[in-house]
């Protein structure tokens, strides 16, 4: 009798084990459901719109300069490499974070890199993002945008690089 119930002790212990085991598909299915339930009852038309609003928009800055930009009001990041008189109005973001050790590790890697020893972390909220280079010129932004693009040496993600432009 003492045998039989140790084994069922066991078993059902076993058994409880095995079956609440985390799996990838469970992380899909719990993130799809997610999902779902964050855009329920706002039309396509409607998600597309607020997700166009975070990426950069073409901004003329001039006749012949033509910029990738987001406005937002950002403020240097103790530590990120960067001052307040840093930051100009126009300034080229490589990379966003949600986490400050990611924006400054990528930070080094620029400014390892010795292209951009310049670079510094700003943050919007609760976004990081790496700046490789800062300009009150428009078109010193547009030709750091332009080397930041051909350089080869840093992986950057879309939507990335745009400039920044500080509202004033």
């Amino acid at each position: 009798m003492k045998k039989t119930m140790i084994a069922a002790v066991v078993a059902g212990v076993a058994f409880s084990l095995t079956s609440c085991r985390t799996t990838e598909a469970n992380y899909r299915a719990a993130y799809e459901r997610t999902m779902a339930r964050q855009n329920e009852g706002i039309d396509s038309a409607t998600v597309a719109a607020i997700e166009s609003e975070r990426g950069p928009r073409q901004m003329r800055v001039n006749d012949s300069i033509s910029l990738p930009v987001v406005s937002r009001f950002v403020k240097a990041v103790e530590g990120g490499g960067g001052t307040r008189e840093s930051i100009k109005k126009y300034s080229v973001v490589v990379a966003g974070f949600s986490q400050l050790f990611n924006a400054r590790s990528m930070r080094e890697r620029l400014v390892d890199s010795g292209k951009w020893p310049g670079a510094f972390v700003v943050q919007s909220g609760e976004e990081y993002f790496v700046v490789a280079q800062s300009s009150d010129d428009p078109a010193e932004a547009s030709r750091a945008l332009d080397s930041v693009k051909a350089d080869g040496t840093i992986y950057i993600k879309s939507p990335f690089p745009w400039v920044l432009r500080r509202p004033r």
